[in-house]
């Protein structure tokens, strides 16, 4: 007959009697349900910006935009502060959003806020909702162009446009042409428009470029030219 072997029981040694035992797990409990409560709920309302840009229309028309994302888990009145700070300080350029809501979705819903000013360099925006939430949003600077967006081509009384976002890096005078290509079309066949921008240093601007171009016309991708410098879209 086999002899049989006992299994020895692995468990917490300790020498904390069974009533000190006892609190503490309630309170390791109860520690772990305020940190879900905190980190599950979170605030009700929340405005985080995802982009910073001045509008320029071709009719000469200049805005400065902060383009945010709202996020809403019940129906209420929002009150916001979207302000630049440089430097740890405070600028004169702020834009408030105010409006009732109703729950969005977890991807929450796109909004536009126009801010009192110009373009004047910054940090970082700082927003405030309710006087309760706060977030900062922190642009990534650099010293080069870069295109980001690229929007169009649209038709609308007057012509045809492209909207050509583009980051000005150090700042100067830049000129953004579009051209909207096609396999085998010849570079001076290609539907195309340009226009003049001056940059601020950090700013990025949103460009409206009229075409050469009444209607609509076929095309597979555009190309953006800043200074002559080619940048395929």
């Amino acid at each position: 007959m086999q002899g049989q072997w006992k299994i020895p029981r692995r468990g917490l040694r300790t020498s904390l009697p069974v009533d000190a035992r006892v609190k503490l797990l309630f309170k390791l409990l109860l520690v772990l349900s305020l940190v879900f409560l905190t980190v599950g709920c979170g605030p009700t309302y929340e405005l985080k910006v995802e982009e910073l840009y001045t509008y320029s229309s071709a009719r000469g028309e200049e805005h400065l935009v902060a383009e945010c994302r709202l996020y809403a888990k019940e129906a209420g009145h929002v009150e916001a502060e979207i302000r630049l700070w440089h430097e740890g300080k405070p600028t004169p350029v702020y834009g408030i959003y105010s409006d009732d809501t109703y729950p969005t979705s977890w991807e929450g819903v796109s909004e536009r806020v126009k801010l009192n000013g110009d373009y004047t360099y910054y940090d970082e925006v700082r927003v405030i909702v309710n006087d309760e939430y706060s977030s900062t949003w922190k642009p990534d600077h650099g010293e080069d162009y870069k295109v980001k967006h690229v929007y169009g081509p649209y038709t609308e009384i007057g012509g045809a446009f492209v909207d050509v976002m583009v980051y000005g890096g150090s700042g100067g005078e830049a000129n953004v042409r579009v051209e909207l290509c096609e396999t085998g079309r010849d570079r001076e066949r290609r539907i195309y428009g340009e226009r003049d921008y001056h940059f601020e240093r950090g700013e990025t601007a949103l460009i409206e470029i009229p075409l050469n171009l009444k209607g609509y016309t076929w095309y597979e991708w555009i190309e953006v030219f800043i200074n002559g410098e080619r940048y395929h879209w």
